[in-house]
């Protein structure tokens, strides 16, 4: 039987090794910098002028700045302006692609009645993308730890699977079986592996989904880890990092060590 302190290093292997992690990493960086560009964009006011009174009046624009975001190949443009509206002089800005002002020129505007230094050039937005990106963009943002939780929750699993006290035998491929119609990544098979083993002079068999990228041989022996505690509870040790495998085994008397896939 195998009992160990898996060290720091393993462990952190073990829980970086997952696919589902890289994934769950890639999704918050690539969305993480999506949000970063638009979160101060985003047009958080338009609920505002469906659900409240608005009043119409004129501004006059003050300033117009290029925006890096484009929709249909147009560029959008942020458009600052002043107006008077509750007997003060107040400022105003409007993100658009389809008008064309230019500095000093006169516009029609619309403003929160009990609001007024809520507005917008009519027909515009007071942001560059809605709020309904926004909360896509946060949920896939969220998405991408609940991917990382699944993946390390799994790791986490194993690693107590390691601690708490195994046997390896050696196992043999005695059947395989593709999957018709079930491709992965376009050009790899699934395929259904039958293991068989003995414990306590016991035969037993366990079944793992594969694919053919895993280049598993028949008739071929391969080492699996037994729980002590329950005898059909079994891992393949080729499921495992290369690195953690090689630990493992210098933990242990196994005769045979497993084929590289």
């Amino acid at each position: 039987m195998i009992c160990t302190n898996i060290p720091i290093e393993i462990r952190l292997r073990l829980l970086f090794s997952n696919n589902l992690v890289y994934f769950g990493l890639f999704i918050i960086v690539v969305i993480g910098l999506f949000l970063s560009v638009i979160i101060t964009d985003t047009d958080y006011e338009a609920h505002k002028y469906v659900e409240s009174s608005t009043s119409n009046g004129t501004g006059t624009i003050v300033g117009i700045t290029r925006t890096n975001t484009t929709v249909n190949d147009n560029t959008i443009y942020k458009y600052e302006f002043e107006y008077v509206a509750a007997n003060a002089t107040l400022s105003g800005y409007s993100f658009s692609q389809d008008i064309n002002l230019e500095i000093g020129e006169v516009t029609a505007i619309e403003y929160i009645t009990n609001e007024p230094e809520v507005s917008r050039i009519v027909n515009t937005t007071n942001g560059s993308s809605s709020i309904g990106v926004l909360y896509f963009l946060v949920s896939v943002f969220l998405l991408g730890f609940l991917v990382i939780s699944i993946g390390v929750f799994k790791r986490v699993k194993l690693i107590k699977y390691l601690q708490s006290g195994f046997d390896i035998v050696n196992s043999q491929l005695v059947d395989e079986m593709r999957i018709p119609f079930v491709r992965i990544n376009h050009s790899e098979s699934l395929c259904m592996l039958t293991f068989e083993y003995s414990v306590n002079t016991e035969t037993k068999k366990i079944t793992k989904f594969k694919t053919t990228y895993h280049h598993y041989i028949q008739y071929y022996t391969y080492p699996v880890l037994i729980n002590q505690a329950n005898n059909n509870d079994v891992l393949l040790l080729n499921d495992l990092p290369i690195r953690v495998r090689d630990f493992i085994l210098s933990k242990s008397n196994a005769s045979t060590k497993p084929h590289d896939t």
